[in-house]
């Protein structure tokens, strides 16, 4: 609810927003009753779906063989809502898991991207994973960018979603 209200907030304001992402546990994705309370939250502050990304990190989809994850991911999808794959690279999660969810973005986590303007296996990793996602149709953003460097390296790899204290503070 805060997270919408500030997307709300920002659209009077006259900033372009155009979705924020919202972390969500595997146990409040359990919860049967999660994919109608954010539909409510969504129409509550009159927003369309596709303005909230649903970010579950790595571990949820490895630890998640409880259907009921699996089935509130897929109601979430269904509903409109992009889906995106938070500190990827860090845990154990397979290919596979990235069309059984139905991801949309892996957002490349902050291990692979500092000091990758030094480490040129670093940059080979990441280029992996962007030459993958693409593959696949998945969008990545690379995360905690924080040195002039980084970014150039990145945009360099192909990187065009970046978010870190390098790139703006909150």
């Amino acid at each position: 609810a805060q997270a919408l209200e500030a997307v709300n907030r920002w659209d009077a304001a006259g900033f372009s927003v155009p979705q924020i992402g919202v972390n969500f546990s595997s146990g409040q994705l359990m919860d049967t009753r999660i994919v109608d309370h954010i539909k409510l939250e969504m129409d509550r502050c009159d927003l369309s779906p596709e303005r909230l990304g649903i970010e579950i990190l790595e571990t949820v989809m490895v630890e998640s063989e409880d259907h009921a994850v699996v089935d509130t991911v897929l109601r979430l999808k269904a509903a409109g809502f992009r889906m995106e794959l938070d500190d990827f690279g860090t845990g154990h999660a397979a290919i596979s898991n990235l069309r059984r969810f139905q991801v949309d973005r892996i957002k490349i986590d902050r291990a692979f991207v500092s000091g990758i303007d030094a480490d040129p296996k670093l940059r080979k990793m990441v280029l992996a994973m962007i030459k993958m996602a693409d593959s696949l149709g998945i969008e990545a953003l690379a995360e905690g960018i924080e040195t002039p460097g980084e970014r150039q390296c990145l945009v360099e790899l192909g990187i065009h979603d970046m978010q870190g204290y390098g790139i703006g503070r909150p």
